[in-house]
C-alpha cells in the first residue's frame, strides 16, 4: 500500500507445508508419501511466475498456498467421522 501509487506491487505468499529439506529437522519424521502430497517447491515457483504475469492494474495482496491434502484438515475430519 505504501508504494502502490508508484506502481509497485507486493504480495505476501503464505505457503502451507512445502516438501523441502527442512522437514527432515522435525522431531516427528514426515513420511515420503506425506511429502509427496505436500506443496512442492516447483508449485511455489509457478505461483510466483503467475503473480509476475498479472496485468499491471492487478495486485494480489496476500495468497495462501496449501496442499489439496491438508494434513491438519484431514486429522480433524478423522476425529469427526465415526469409526465403524
Amino acid at each position: 500500500m505504501e508504494a502502490g501509487h508508484f506502481g509497485v506491487r507486493a504480495c505476501a505468499i503464505c505457503p502451507g507445508e512445502v516438501a523441502t529439506p527442512i522437514l527432515n529437522r522435525r522431531p516427528i519424521p514426515v513420511s515420503q508419501s506425506d511429502k509427496e502430497k505436500m506443496v512442492q517447491p516447483e508449485d511455489c515457483a509457478m505461483t510466483v511466475v503467475f503473480l509476475t504475469r498479472l496485468p499491471e492494474t492487478v495486485c494480489i495482496n496476500e495468497l495462501t498456498i496449501s496442499p489439496t491434502w491438508n494434513r491438519d484438515y484431514v486429522s480433524r475430519l478423522n476425529e469427526q467421522i465415526p469409526k465403524a
